[in-house]
Formats: structure tokens, C-alpha cells, sequence
């Protein structure tokens, strides 16, 4: 029994070193010492270097490819053609125009369309004018108008 008692007492001085070091791991991380550091003195004179220049070199390229076999074409530079600007038409302001429908009935041979020009409603078949508008074109949905030479179509 005596060496029972010796190896009991062996492994419980490993066991409380292993603990007494988990311990102190444990303490040394939440209460770390402050070290202080020492800054470096800097010379605050500014001494700048001369820049030395470089060699400027461009590369001539007037050797046939060698994988053509032809010299590189000279770059022409390109003229830019600009157009014409469109001519600035005045724009004119149309009157208030509501299309407010069609009427097609099986004795009439030609629609005829309801449209109110400055609130004033009148009943127009294509190519007759009110007001200087002109009705060139009609449709169920929508209204072909003409006024001083300036085309619009009016939707329902």
C-alpha cells in the first residue's frame, strides 16, 4: 500500500502544478502589465534629394511583324465629319385639343370624329379644318391634327 500512497501523492502535485499554471494563464491575461515603449526621436530638419532626371527613350516600330510579315500601316488621324444642325423650327403652341370620339354609321361612307378645340366642340371628317387645326387622320383611339404646318396625335 505503500506505493499506491506514493503515486496518489505524485499525480496530486502534477494535477495542483497543471491548475496552479491554468491559473496563472488565466490571471496574466485579465490583469496584463502595462510596458512602456520608448518613441523614437525624430530629426526634424528636411533635407529634400536633388531629383535626378531620367533618360527619355521612344520606341520605333517601322520593322515588319513578324508574325504578318508587312510593316505596321501609318495611322491616319481620323476628320471628324459634324453634322449640320437640324434648323431651329419656332415651336408653336397648339390650342387645347380633346378628342372625344368617333361616329360611323352603316349610311355614312366616311367617320366622322367629335373633337373639342379651345372648349368648343365640333364634328370633323379627315381633311376638314376648324380654327386652323385640319384633321388628317383618324382612328377610333387617336387623332392625326395638323396646326400651322405642325403634325400631333391626340389619344382618347
Amino acid at each position: 500500500m505503500n506505493k499506491n500512497k506514493l503515486k496518489t501523492y505524485l499525480l496530486s502535485v502534477v494535477v495542483v502544478a497543471i491548475w496552479g499554471v491554468i491559473g496563472f494563464q488565466i490571471y496574466s491575461a485579465l490583469n496584463p502589465s502595462e510596458e512602456t515603449l520608448e518613441v523614437p526621436k525624430l530629426n526634424s530638419s528636411f533635407n529634400p534629394k536633388n531629383a535626378v532626371s531620367r533618360d527619355t527613350f521612344s520606341i520605333k516600330n517601322n520593322y515588319p511583324d513578324p508574325f504578318l510579315g508587312k510593316l505596321p500601316a501609318k495611322q491616319v488621324p481620323k476628320t471628324v465629319q459634324r453634322r449640320a444642325l437640324p434648323e431651329k423650327v419656332d415651336s408653336i403652341i397648339f390650342p387645347d385639343i380633346q378628342y372625344k370620339g368617333m361616329v360611323k354609321g352603316s349610311g355614312i361612307d366616311q367617320a366622322v370624329f367629335a373633337i373639342a378645340i379651345n372648349g368648343v366642340e365640333t364634328i370633323l371628317s379627315e381633311g376638314q379644318k376648324f380654327q386652323d387645326v385640319e384633321l388628317v387622320q383618324g382612328k377610333a383611339e387617336e387623332v392625326l391634327i395638323q396646326y400651322k404646318g405642325q403634325r400631333k396625335t391626340i389619344l382618347k
